[in-house]
This record gives structure tokens, sequence and C-alpha cells, in this order.
């Protein structure tokens, strides 16, 4: 089990976030993040505004 802090998140959301920026924003969702919890879910969108 890795540890909180260990970058988990954020290896999943920097390669997606790098995606997203090159397609047209007008186009609709292009990305669907499911967490198991509220808690990380709050915990993904803290780490997406970074």
């Amino acid at each position: 089990m890795a540890r909180t802090g260990s970058g988990k998140t954020a290896a999943f959301l920097v390669p997606m976030l790098q995606r997203l920026r090159r397609l047209d924003p007008s186009a609709g969702v292009h990305a669907l993040i499911l967490s198991p919890t509220r808690d990380l879910a709050s915990r993904d969108a803290d780490a997406q505004v970074l």
C-alpha cells in the first residue's frame, strides 16, 4: 500500500490534464474521474486545481 502524499493522484492527473489541454474545450466532457469515497474525490478535486 502506497503512503499518503506519495504522488499517486498526480501520476494519473498530470498525463490526463496534458491531453485535455490539447482538446477543444467546447467539444464537451473528455475525462471522468471516479473515486471510491467522498474524501478521495475531494482530494482529487483539490489536486486538479493545482
